[in-house]
């Protein structure tokens, strides 16, 4: 989950789909700065409620830290992670920067407006007695 939306990510069910003690690393970040980094143990016989408590940040990163062991009985023996009932609260949407070339063509707009009234007064100020 990443965007320019800033949010509150309570709590997620995660469950290991083939293996036993997958250890999963959440980490949630802001502006790219990581403010949480956890890493959670998941079976793959139960879901696992995590209450992440990850607040004010716009983006959200999942990875698998250790792969755990097979399940018995399980065909496959692939790392995936099931995620059920995410719990977020979107908060605010974050404002863009201006581009420097924006402030560059804003202050050039202003010097031409300044520059076309300057004009303007000194045609007024002539035809005045």
């Amino acid at each position: 989950m990443s965007g320019d939306t800033v949010f509150n990510l309570n709590s997620a069910y995660l469950t290991a789909v083939w293996r036993d003690n997958l250890q999963v690393k959440v980490i949630g970040s802001l502006l790219g700065h990581p403010f949480y980094d956890y890493t959670y143990s998941l079976s793959a016989t139960e879901a696992t409620l995590i209450n992440f408590n990850y607040l004010g940040i716009d983006s959200v990163q999942l990875s698998i830290f250790s792969a755990g062991t097979q399940h018995p009985g399980y065909g496959q023996d692939t790392n995936q992670v099931a995620i059920d009932n995410l719990n977020v609260d979107f908060l605010t949407t974050l404002a863009a920067v201006p581009e420097p070339s924006t402030w560059l063509a804003a202050a050039l707009a202003l010097g031409v407006i300044g520059f076309s009234q300057r004009k303007r007064m000194r045609a007024c100020t002539r035809l005045t007695p």
